[in-house]
């Protein structure tokens, strides 16, 4: 790769030697006095012209001062990736090259002189020919630069890092680039040998020109004089002169060779000749630059150079712009009075974006206001009066060629145009049939017809007849008699212009005879066509079929005839099995009629499609749930639905008649929850389809905004004024911040009395500034409570006796233990809980759950044993007052004995009533007479003596026995 390179390069520095009539030497010597590092070496070019801007490059760094010319070499081998250094007057451009090699270096037009330095690194040689190319492409003389300065390494450095620069030198900023920096030995002294600073004089005694480069192969000076040529020329001969001359009985090897990746593409055409031979010729070439490369070959030579070849495209002559005006003849009436021409159609061989465009009125009337016209490619004009008009139009392009076009309009005055009459197509009328109607609406002018007149023509005034809307569009004529009628229509118009045309009425006895209907041949369909063509066209009379009539006879189902009342109509909706089809045509006397017959078949049964549309999500309050399923389809027709329950479904819910079995389900009395319902359908042949549906009944939002009024008013005799005033009375009782609006529910009978039951709710709209109105739904509770207030001190506040008001849903919390039941509206208090009778009955009426059991049951208890102390505390008081009152009258009150007669005679004992010991007792008498009464004492308190028990015997007392102790 090393030999490569350094033949690449030979070969440039010798092809630039021949060039410039110089030889060149591949030392860095030749370029500067400073010694170069190790491993780059330089050659130098003058009069290259670069685009330094080109984007295909990489610019490192640059360095603008004295001493450009020695450091430039140093900073381009300081940097791993530069391979072109880049002299222009003082300042020193260094350049990148890729991995694939340098791009072509456009050029750049400048009038100075370049001076470029092609930089050897033996790392990246393998980019040296891409490289050499370059350069060898545009040289045109070669001449050593001028001795650079010692006193810079050309190294690169950052200011700002300290240790940047070898011992002995400093890093100085470059002046476009403070952040960049040179390492530079310090005033007054250069660089020596071994990369030390030291005074000049042992500088330049230790400085040493390193060997020269030797070369195996004696080189050889190529020259080929660039070649430029201009379009028409498209032929161009190249000659190579090579010095030195090959010696006697000798030749050089010539090989041209195009290099593509620095050339303008080949066109098709494009030839060359004699590529072995010094004079090289090229044919059919276009514009572009072509890079040559020569390699000259001899018996113990080499030599190489490139030549290019510049073809320029031929020298454009512009060409004036071509003016381009449409329309260029137009011709308007008034009232039309704008104009448009249009000049964007004109052209130029440059860009058309280029022209400008100007507009000229050469002639208009003078009655003509006039307008300014822009400077565009469109002109309208407006305003315009009857006349001529030239209008021109001139184009100029951008090198002031210009051309013109005019364009002429005429604009005339309004014409008004006699008017034309019409009076219709020539009437045969057949007796019995005596009227006819005239039509002379078809007559027309420009400006309208104002008026109408019908008259008999000359021959037929004494044709009797009678004529109505003689000066109308249309003539209605009866009592017409057998003969010819001429009738002549004259119309006027807006300018009294006149027109006339004539009709006649022929009024024939001939006899009429009925019309053949024909209704065309029988037809066979088969499924899945469902549709077919009924022509009765071939119908006819004697004198005119005047209407048709397609009906269906009979059928498995009803079609649906489309254009019934045309010759020609289509039945659709067909379905297996016969229809018979019946045609009637008219004439102006009679009818006939005609059959034809349709049948449709079925050759495979395909099963039925089941909808039972979509899921459904309702709100109460609804009346009725509808499920549609007559989307369900089938190829010949559905003969049965069946709709079903499924078994997770509520069970709430009624039907509504037979809609079970048809193709909509009607429900009602439904409750909030999920239903599920299965809709089955069956064709003709028995295939069955199934399909589910959902309904949710959600309950409604509004529920507890809804109250319930019963009036003591029949239901029957409830009327729409007394609902209005209803309505207005009850929105001026609702206190509201905003406009109240009350909304009637639902009104009905109460089932058990009669009287009318009414449901509502009431809102409140409030507006605020620039807001949108809010509506809000007043809670049903307040409501009841606004009216129950009215109605305690005004109890007609309604106009009528209110048996019921509240809320339609039960809303009382129940003191928050319990629950409120609907059907009653009595609280369901929870467990250990019970109802405050005092609350309900003395405060407002209703139920609560405020008492619990247990404390119910404790101060129950208690009251009962104070109940008990409080009477026996009273019955101790009371006796000891009566007991002191007793002793303190020192009376004892004696009590008569009262008596009563006993059931048993034996054993009687006389005791005194009140249980007390008498003076004497009567004891049982021995006799047995039974006419003397018995008696014993009843006394209401008795107190027996425990010192006289007796026993009982047959339920009588008796004395006890002898010896016993009592």
């Amino acid at each position: 790769m090393k030999c490569q390179a350094a033949m690449w390069l030979c070969l440039l520095l010798a092809a630039s030697c021949q060039l410039s009539g110089a030889q060149t030497t591949l030392a860095a010597s030749s370029v500067t006095e400073t010694p170069l590092p190790a491993g780059c070496s330089a050659a130098v070019q003058s009069g290259r012209r670069l685009d330094l801007t080109s984007p295909s490059l990489t610019k490192l760094a640059n360095i603008s001062t004295a001493s450009a010319t020695a450091s430039c070499p140093h900073l381009c081998c300081g940097q791993p990736r530069c391979r072109l250094a880049v002299l222009e007057g003082d300042e020193c451009v260094l350049l990148a090259c890729g991995r694939d090699g340098c791009d072509t270096l456009p050029k750049r037009h400048r009038s100075h002189k370049q001076k470029v330095w092609l930089i050897s690194w033996e790392r990246s040689a393998a980019e040296l020919p891409a490289t050499a190319a370059l350069l060898a492409s545009d040289s045109s003389s070669a001449s050593p630069p001028p001795s650079p300065s010692r006193d810079a390494t050309g190294q690169p450095c950052e200011p700002s890092v300290s240790a940047a620069c070898p011992p002995s030198q400093q890093c100085e900023p470059l002046p476009d680039r403070p952040e960049a920096g040179v390492c530079r030995c310090p005033p007054g002294q250069v660089l020596g040998e071994g990369g030390q600073c030291g005074p000049p004089a042992a500088a330049a005694a230790s400085t040493e020109p390193p060997p020269p480069t030797v070369s195996t192969a004696a080189p050889l000076a190529v020259r080929v004089v660039n070649k430029t040529i201009t379009l028409p020329e498209s032929d161009v001969r190249l000659e190579a002169v090579v010095d030195p001359p090959p010696a006697d009985g000798e030749s050089y090897t010539y090989m041209w060779q195009l290099l593509p990746e620095v050339s303008t593409p080949v066109a098709d055409g494009a030839s060359m000749s004699d590529a072995a031979q010094a004079q090289f010729k090229l044919r059919h070439l276009t514009a572009g630059v072509y890079v040559f490369q020569l390699d000259v070959e001899g018996r113990h030579s080499l030599g190489r150079t490139v030549a290019n070849v510049t073809v320029k495209p031929a020298p454009r002559v512009n060409q004036p712009p071509v003016a381009v005006v449409s329309p260029v003849n137009q011709t308007l009436y008034l009232p039309n009075s704008k104009a448009l021409l249009e000049g964007s159609d004109s052209t130029d061989d440059l860009p058309s974006d280029q022209l400008v465009y100007n507009w000229e009125v050469v002639a208009a009337p003078l009655t003509w206001p006039g307008q300014e016209l822009p400077r565009a490619a469109t002109l309208q004009l407006e305003n315009l009066t009857p006349g001529n008009y030239t209008i021109r139009l001139t184009v100029e392009d951008a090198e002031h060629l210009s051309s013109s076009a005019d364009a002429h309009i005429i604009v005339l005055k309004e014409v008004d145009y006699a008017p034309q009459a019409n009076a219709g197509e020539d009437v045969v009328v057949y007796l019995p049939t005596n009227a006819v109607t005239l039509y002379g609406n078809a007559s027309t002018d420009d400006k309208g017809i104002v008026s109408y007149e019908w008259t008999k023509a000359p021959g037929s005034e004494d044709r009797a007849v009678d004529m109505q809307d003689t000066h109308k569009p249309f003539l209605h004529l009866s009592n017409l008699e057998k003969g010819v009628y001429e009738f002549i229509l004259k119309v006027t118009d807006s300018a009294e212009h006149t027109s006339t045309d004539s009709v006649l009425v022929v009024v024939k006895s001939q006899p009429n005879t009925p019309p053949t209907a024909v209704a065309g041949k029988n037809q066979t369909l088969t499924l899945p066509r469902t549709w077919a063509v009924l022509d009765g066209s071939g119908s006819h009379d004697n004198l005119r079929v005047t209407s048709w009539l397609w009906e269906q006879i009979s059928g498995p189902t009803t079609s649906k005839i489309v254009n019934s009342t045309q010759p020609v109509a289509n039945a659709t909706s067909l379905t297996r099995g016969l229809y018979v089809f019946r045609l009637t045509v008219w004439d102006d006397a009679s009818n006939s009629s005609a059959l034809t017959n349709v049948t449709v078949i079925q050759a495979t049964n395909a099963p039925p499609v089941a909808d039972a549309g979509g899921d459904l999500t309702v709100h109460l309050p609804v009346s009725v749930v509808t499920l549609n399923g007559s989307r369900s389809s089938d190829d010949v027709r559905i003969v049965s639905w069946k709709w079903s329950r499924d078994g997770s479904s509520l069970a709430a819910g009624r039907v509504v008649g037979d809609t079970d079995t048809a193709c909509s389900l009607q429900l009602v009395d439904m409750v909030a929850g999920l239903y599920r319902f299965h809709l089955t359908v069956t064709d003709e042949q028995g295939a069955t389809a199934r399909d589910t549906v959902s309904v949710v009944i959600q309950e409604d939002p509004y529920i507890d905004s809804q109250i319930r009024v019963e009036l003591d008013v029949p239901f029957g005799q409830w009327t729409q004024a007394q609902q209005e005033a209803l309505v207005r009375k009850v929105a001026l009782l609702v206190p509201s911040s905003g406009d109240v609006q009350v909304r009637l529910l639902r009104w009905s009978a109460e089932p058990r009395t009669g009287h009318l039951l009414v449901e509502l709710t009431a809102s409140e709209t409030t507006l605020s500034d620039g807001a949108k109105p809010q509506i809000k739904m007043l809670p049903g509770v307040s409501v009841v409570s606004a009216l129950r207030a009215h109605l305690r001190s005004d109890p007609s506040a309604l106009d009528h006796a209110v048996l019921l008001l509240d809320t339609v849903t039960c809303q009382n919390p129940c003191s928050g233990h319990g629950r409120c039941d609907e059907t009653t509206r009595l609280c369901v208090c929870d467990r250990f809980w019970t109802e405050n009778f005092f609350k309900r009955l003395g405060s407002d009426g209703q139920a609560n759950c405020d008492w619990s059991v247990l404390y119910v049951i404790i101060i129950s208890f208690s009251l009962v044993v104070a109940l008990g102390v409080a009477v026996w505390a009273a019955i101790c008081l009371l006796r000891r007052r009566c007991g002191s009152a007793g002793v303190g009258s020192g009376l004892r009150r004696t009590r008569r004995a009262r008596y009563t007669p006993v059931s048993d005679p034996e054993g009687l004992q006389m005791l005194p009533k009140n249980g007390g010991h008498s003076a004497s007792s009567l004891m049982a008498s021995e006799t047995d007479s039974e006419s003397e009464p018995l008696f014993e004492a009843a006394s209401g308190r008795r107190r027996p003596s425990r010192n006289n028990k007796r026993r009982k015997r047959n339920g009588v007392s008796r004395p006890p026995k002898a010896g016993k102790k009592m």
